[in-house]
């Protein structure tokens, strides 16, 4: 059995001076939350509306 892990299409990467990033991939959630920690995001906005926070060591909050 696979493990499977929810992607999405298109989600948006955050950063503190306003600067907004949009990504179309079909990504693993994971995926898109680590790359955005690497670039120093405060908040990545998923398709269905869900927003996960980034503080400013890039640990989820």
């Amino acid at each position: 059995m696979q493990n499977l892990q929810p992607q999405r299409w298109r989600s948006t990467v955050v950063f503190a001076n306003g600067r907004r990033i949009e990504v179309d991939e079909l990504l693993p959630v994971q995926t898109i939350v680590a790359d955005a920690k690497r670039a120093g995001a405060t908040k990545v906005e998923l398709e269905n509306g869900t927003e996960i926070f980034l503080n400013e060591k890039g640990r989820q909050r």
